[in-house]
This record gives C-alpha cells, structure tokens and sequence, in this order.
C-alpha cells in the first residue's frame, strides 16, 4: 500500500471528514480540472529512511516523510481552513503503524482567476516498510 492510499484510507474511516471532503476527493498530484470543491491534494516532499528497533528487538525499516503537505483547495477561506483542521484532528498519532506528526497549517493564497483559496497543512510521517 502506497503512503498516498494509506492517507486517503484513514481519512475514509473517519464520518466527519468525509462529510466534508468524500474520499474520492483527496487526490495525488495531477492535472486535475473541474473538481467539486472541497479537495485534497497530497504532496509527497521530502523523503529519508532509517532503521529502527521493534518490542522484540529486531530490525525494522522505516521510511520518514519529513515534508508531505496537504493541499486543501477550496471555494472560500471558512471552507477550506473548517477542511485543514479536520485533516489535523484526523491525522494526528499512530494510524496502524503510520505515525503522523502534525507540522502546521498556511494560507498560500487566493487565486481570483478560478475563485479558489489554496490552504497548505504539512505533516512529518513515519511508516513501517514491510518489503
């Protein structure tokens, strides 16, 4: 499983973010045109590995997004930020083995061509490599 649908699964679990954004939604980048507003964009940043030790004592692989934001784009500053904070209440702690740190929200911007407000929320990731 991809980090990107394991996103798009943990926020599918939870009601309330799909009353606001439905899953289908939260996308990866692409050129994506016409989509209801709100919608999730996901970034992947900044990757690094590392190796850590599990209860048991042996070796497990992580791989750590230092950087991965959400784009929230949405028809008005109250939509998208009521967005933004769902993504930090339901991203936040150990999602079965992903681990999510919650890095902080920005307002990049209105784009006043397609009457858009662009809001980013970042996030520091950990998940568990199997393979």
């Amino acid at each position: 499983m991809t980090i990107e649908e394991r996103i798009r699964e943990v926020w599918a679990a939870d009601a309330t973010a799909i009353a606001l954004v439905p899953a289908s939604r939260v996308k990866v980048p692409g050129n994506w045109q016409n989509l209801t507003r709100p919608y999730i964009i996901l970034y992947p940043i900044a990757e690094s590995s590392t190796h850590v030790h599990d209860s048991c004592g042996s070796i497990v692989a992580l791989r750590v997004w230092e950087f991965f934001q959400f784009s929230v784009i949405a028809d008005s500053y109250p939509s998208g930020k009521a967005v933004a904070e769902k993504c930090r209440t339901v991203f936040n702690g150990n999602k079965s083995g992903t681990q999510f740190f919650y890095r902080g929200q920005r307002w990049v911007g209105r784009d006043d061509t397609v009457n858009v407000e662009h809001i980013a929320v970042d996030f520091r990731i950990a998940e568990i490599l199997t393979a």
